[in-house]
This record gives C-alpha cells, structure tokens and sequence, in this order.
C-alpha cells in the first residue's frame, strides 16, 4: 500500500512540474514574441523617419528652387554688363540648385539604404530571439526528461524497498512514465 501511495505522488508532482514546464515555455515563447515584434516595430520607425527626413530635404530644395527661380527672371533688365552680370548670377544660382538636388537625392539614397539595413538587423535580431527562444526550450525539455527519469527511478527503488515488497512487481510504473513523458 504504502508504495502505491509513493507512485501516486510522484504522479502527481510529474504533473505540477509539467504544469509549470508548459506555463514557463509559454511565457518564455510570449516574451520572444514580443521581442521580436518590439525590435520590429523600433526598426520600422527609424526607417519611417529616415523617410520623412528625405522628403523634407527634397521639399525645402524644390521651395529653394522655387524661390531662386522667382528672383531671377528670364532676363535681366539694363544694359549689357548688368546682362552679364545677371546671367552669371542665374548660372551660379542654377549651379547651387543642381549641388543642392544632387545632395537630397545623396540624403535620399542614404536614407533608403539605412532603413534598409536596419530592417535587416531588425530582421536577423527577430531570428536570435527566436533561436535563443527554442534553445531555452530544448534545454527545459531536456532537463525536465533528465529529471523524469530520475523520478522514475527514485520511484521504482522506493517501492522495492518499502516493506511488502514481493508486492511491487504489480505495480505498474507506467502510468508515472507517461506523466513525465513530454508532448510537443
């Protein structure tokens, strides 16, 4: 009787310590998650803002365009030397314009190929989370398999060295097996 009540309980603490298990790898699987999505969500954000920060750049050079343009006129009024002098100052204006066009498209690029890296990072910073995630829970599965067994075994030397032990070969280990045993 008295190995019986040993089995019994060893059963039932196989099920609370697989209870918790279960509960520990959900959490474990529900912060891995959230991780991932938190890393994503800051990673979008900087490419967000890399965004706007390009098209603020092209906005303000298309207002410098505008302005510039409207200040030189098609031509100059007065003689030819005021003529000139007008024409150099509408080439230098344009020349300012084109640097100032080859630097937001530059901004623009650049903003483009960050927001992509930092995707990428995000990305590969997603699968470290979730490796070291499913390492965590290989190493729990394998401890509680390690530990089952050591219950089993605890069991079958306690119920052969309770008294009335003629008596153990009839009871079934099986069912204290299969509360260890683990399903995916």
């Amino acid at each position: 009787m008295a190995a019986k009540k040993v089995i019994e309980e060893a059963e039932q603490s196989s099920a609370e310590i697989n209870q918790q298990a279960d509960h520990a790898l959900a959490k474990i699987a529900e912060q891995a998650e959230s991780a991932a999505a938190k890393v994503k969500e800051i990673a979008e954000n900087a490419a967000q803002d890399l965004a706007r920060a390009g098209k603020e750049a092209a906005r303000r050079l298309a207002f410098f365009a505008k302005e510039t343009a409207a200040r030189f006129p098609a031509s100059g009024k007065g003689d030819d030397q005021d003529d000139a002098a007008f024409q150099d100052a509408q080439a230098a204006a344009a020349e300012v314009i084109k640097k100032l066009a080859k630097a937001v498209e530059a901004v623009n690029r650049a903003a483009k190929e960050t927001a992509e890296r930092l995707r990428k990072i995000a990305d590969e910073a997603v699968a470290s989370v979730h490796r070291t995630a499913a390492e965590a829970h290989a190493s729990i599965e394998k401890a509680l398999e390690e530990a089952g067994e050591k219950v089993i075994a605890a069991a079958e030397q306690v119920a052969s060295a309770l008294p009335g032990k003629g008596d153990v070969e009839f009871f079934d280990l099986n069912s204290l097996k299969e509360k260890w045993a683990r399903k995916p």
